[in-house]
């Protein structure tokens, strides 16, 4: 079992809306449904089989509606500090549902227990035309991920890979500011001091 998904036991498939998957043959089943019915953004045969295939060893996400998988995520770990989407897909016809944001929703949370600071993802890059993929960044874009740089060699010339990243958690400045505060009033400091620290709090939130 894949080191993400090791804490995560019992069977596969309940009937909450969002399931974490172990079975391998069951993680493969549904990108595979998922992936042929989305030939506009997963067009290259030997790509898919990859992915299908490359899914069985992450952790895997599910969305059930009506007693059918229709969405899917799967997390890698690529260091300490962060984690690579490394598939995500919706059946078309229930794009744009916000089952996606939610797919994502989750899977950060899950990424953040792991104490995992940064998420990336790949998508075709703005510099090709493809309408599909102007979509697809839009909606990553409305989820917080910016490009970080375009990888032209990445998957060859004609496919240039926008490389995206997301901060997961940009909060972090502003729970310390806020200990700051709340231990600011609990002190009995003079107007002055008060001030001083004030100033402080001020200081750490830019330096962080």
């Amino acid at each position: 079992m894949h080191e993400l998904a090791a804490k995560y036991f019992g069977e596969d498939g309940g009937n909450q809306l969002i399931n974490v998957i172990n079975n391998k043959d069951l993680k493969s089943k549904i990108c595979k449904n998922i992936l042929r019915d989305l030939a506009e953004w997963f067009g290259i045969e030997s790509s898919t089989k990859a992915y299908i295939e490359g899914v069985r060893d992450k952790l895997f996400i599910a969305y059930k509606e009506k007693g059918e998988y229709v969405g899917f995520v799967s997390l890698e770990e690529t260091s300490e500090i962060s984690c690579d989407m490394y598939v995500l897909g919706v059946l078309k016809k229930y794009h744009k549902t916000g089952i996606g944001t939610k797919l994502i929703n989750f899977i950060e949370g899950e990424a953040k227990k792991l104490g995992k600071t940064y998420i990336t993802v790949k998508v075709l890059s703005d510099s090709h035309p493809c309408e599909n993929y102007q979509k697809t960044r839009r909606f990553y874009n409305k989820n917080g991920y910016r490009m970080l740089e375009e990888l032209k060699d990445l998957w060859g010339e004609d496919n240039p890979c926008a490389y995206c990243i997301k901060e997961l958690h940009p909060s972090r400045i502003i729970d310390i500011t806020e200990n700051l505060r709340l231990r600011n009033n609990k002190s009995d400091f003079s107007e002055k001091k008060g001030m001083e620290h004030k100033e402080q709090i001020w200081v750490v939130s830019k330096v962080l």
